[in-house]
């Protein structure tokens, strides 16, 4: 009853303030003996699935917060008795803990953040199930039972905890952690018998009150473009002054809204790339068998398997050598990259669109009056007037150019939106 009233209190004087982090998702864990528990053929340890719940708050640099965790583990056997039995079936520990963290957050890449702390558990009771079928001469019996354990079974726990979180949007994110204690869970065992808690996992995570750390690159409609760029669909290289300002400053600012033209088409054709990384990775998602969380906690094992081999080799020349988290967060940042910095980039192409659209008519109609500023030039006129006539041309290709960015614009935040709707059908499932 103290814990449960520690709790409220605690969690009722977070969710009353502002900018809060909640979670919610999946545990899969497995205990880590003291000792090798010398398993007889036929019986193997595996991962028992629970939930976690929490919320937690910014303090200073560090991150506080309070949770439900499920944790323990499951014995899976498959015996052949000396009479003939066969028995085959699991025995699972489930225990829940009232739980409080603190961990300290390290900036990765855009809108990823690396955490790393402690956190501390107190049992408030468990379970312990079987469930088996025995088959003897033909027959079949199937046999279960649950047994509730009492919370002073299991000893107050303590342990680390790092992982690393993605922002999606401004609000909604992924998180993957590893939880590894460090106290041994039972209260009456011997500590050669005894165990400790391992746990992985999987949330999505939602802020309130919160934007993202990181801003989006590109964003705004005073982002320049490139003017450097060219290859293929690129202008025609800028004419020479002529020595008449009017006549040059005409030039200069015709070809200045055709390197913009350049730099968005540009931008569409990377942001369309990134797309089609991302709609991979989303099939990839999709055609999990064990879904969405399969899929992670598989990226989770390569990872952690990738990251044992380097510490063994003695590989650690990078920054995600020893991060049993960099399949997952290499998988995440590429659906990122496609749909949060690619929605990001084109929000501001209408807008930058719509200026280049009037310049260029304005600047198409101030041509008229060029040619007699030309002809002020004596000798140099007939080259200024050539000039004139090309640059003229070049404007006159623009309105066709912004409809076809726009048109294409559109087309490809559509996609973006479908592909929003097909994350949410994948978490959702």
């Amino acid at each position: 009853m103290k814990n449960i009233v520690l709790l409220i209190a605690f969690s009722t004087s977070i969710l009353l303030s502002q900018n809060i982090t909640v979670f919610g998702g999946l545990n899969e864990s497995l205990y880590i003996y003291n000792e090798d528990p010398n398993f007889d053929e036929g019986m193997d340890e595996g991962f028992v699935s629970g939930f976690n719940l929490g919320v937690e708050k910014k303090l200073g640099p560090a991150y506080i917060g309070l949770g439900l965790n499920q944790r323990g583990t499951q014995l899976n056997f498959d015996l052949n008795e000396y009479d003939g039995e066969k028995i085959e079936g699991f025995s699972h520990y489930k225990v829940n803990y009232f739980t409080i963290h603190a961990s300290y957050p390290i900036d990765l890449v855009d809108n990823m953040t690396g955490f790393g702390g402690l956190q501390f558990g107190s049992s408030f009771g468990g379970e312990l199930k079987s469930k088996a079928t025995a088959s003897y001469d033909g027959e079949e019996e199937n046999r279960e039972d649950t047994e509730t354990i009492d919370a002073d079974e299991f000893n107050f726990d303590y342990g680390i905890i790092f992982g690393t979180q993605y922002w999606l949007t401004e609000k909604v994110g992924l998180r993957a952690s590893y939880y590894l204690g460090l106290a041994d869970v039972f209260a009456e065992f011997e500590e050669s018998g005894n165990v400790k808690n391992s746990t992985v996992s999987f949330s999505l995570i939602y802020g309130f009150g919160k934007k993202s750390s990181k801003s989006a690159s590109g964003s705004g409609p005073s982002a320049k473009a490139d003017k450097k760029r060219g290859g293929k669909g690129s202008a025609p290289a800028r004419p020479k002054a002529v020595g008449n300002d009017e006549i040059d400053n005409f030039v200069t600012a015709a070809f200045d809204l055709n390197d913009e033209i350049i730099a968005l088409k540009a931008k569409l054709e990377n942001v369309s790339k990134e797309l089609e990384g991302s709609n991979a990775v989303l099939s990839e998602i999709g055609k999990h068998p064990n879904g969405a969380l399969g899929w992670a906690s598989e990226q989770m094992s390569k990872g952690a398997s990738k990251a044992v081999n380097n510490a063994k080799s003695l590989n650690v020349g990078s920054a995600d050598a020893l991060n049993p988290t960099q399949h997952l967060r290499k998988k995440l940042q590429t659906i990122k990259s496609g749909i949060v910095e690619g929605a990001t980039q084109l929000k501001s192409v209408p807008d930058d669109l719509k200026v280049i659209g009037e310049q260029s008519k304005s600047l198409i109609s101030s041509a008229k009056a060029l040619p007699k500023a030309a002809k002020s030039l004596g000798m140099k006129a007939p080259k200024a007037l050539k000039v004139i006539k090309n640059t003229t041309d070049v404007l006159t290709k623009i309105p066709t150019e912004v409809t076809a960015i726009g048109n294409e614009t559109k087309k490809v935040l559509n996609e973006i939106d479908q592909v929003l709707k097909n994350i949410e059908s994948i978490l959702s499932n």
